[in-house]
């Protein structure tokens, strides 16, 4: 019996990328390893992002959507950063 694979976490995070995060989701959903949580932080789009991922979240359970009480905005260090609290 070969051991279960590690689960990968992949972090994502995105600001105003509307046109670009459902092709990127869709990547990480095609790849052949299918042990992968996705953690992603909006850093406060006004582009439609947030919509698109929690449509993306509601039919994949792998996907889970970051909230932050502490507001948005800091740039992609930031939200980075936030995501691996």
């Amino acid at each position: 019996m070969q051991p279960k694979p590690a689960e990968v976490c992949i972090l994502m995070a995105t600001y105003n990328g509307a046109p670009y995060v459902e092709a990127q989701v869709a990547s990480i959903q095609a790849q052949t390893l299918g042990e992968w949580r996705l953690l992603v932080r909006d850093d406060g789009s006004s582009d439609g992002t947030q919509g698109i991922l929690e449509r993306l979240a509601r039919h994949d359970e792998r996907i889970t959507l970051v909230e932050d009480t502490a507001g948005s905005s800091g740039g992609a260090a930031q939200n980075f950063a936030r995501l691996m609290t």
